[in-house]
């Protein structure tokens, strides 16, 4: 059968159902069994066209609510974002990281006091400048955090914003 439109409740997306924006939904049916035949770890597949959402797959009980923790994927997710921002005017490279979070948490403006020179391009080019300890008792990054802007406005810095690569 034809996938129906996505569910899109307690999201800003518009819904559509595939045929609507050019998407064969017989391909979609296929690559879900095919998927689903593989036994692959595909945890969920979300499938936005013109600003649309008309695919949304989960499996093993997840649905759009779960927190994935993405690990190392955030980092390619999060520069594809950015790069969107910045073609859209609205967001620059040179731009200070306190400022654009100051905007979005005013609660946190006062963290970024001693990091004023951090900008976009340090975040995305992985070179902040700020300590994190890699050994510590469960990693708070990933598992103890529920606010991991919060963690970062805490951590201090260690050398200057663009001087070091650090993964």
């Amino acid at each position: 059968g034809e996938p129906a439109a996505a569910s899109t409740a307690g999201t800003d997306l518009q819904e559509a159902k595939p045929a609507e924006v050019g998407v064969d939904p017989q391909k979609l049916v296929q690559l879900s069994g095919w998927l689903r035949e593989q036994n692959l770890d595909v945890r969920s597949l979300l499938l936005v066209k013109d600003d649309k959402l008309v695919f949304e797959r989960y499996t093993g009980g997840l649905d759009r609510d779960y927190n994935y923790e993405l690990y190392s994927i955030t980092k390619g997710a999060a520069a594809i974002l950015a790069g969107m921002l910045i073609d859209e005017g609205r967001l620059h490279l040179d731009d200070k990281v306190g400022d654009v979070i100051a905007k979005r948490r005013p609660d946190l403006a006062a963290k970024f006091a001693d990091k004023q020179d951090l900008r976009v391009r340090h975040i995305l080019t992985m070179s902040s400048g700020l300590h994190y300890d890699f050994k510590p008792t469960g990693d708070p990054i990933y598992y103890e955090a529920p606010d991991r802007l919060a963690l970062a406005a805490d951590t201090q810095p260690k050398v200057p914003p663009g001087k070091e690569f650090e993964y």
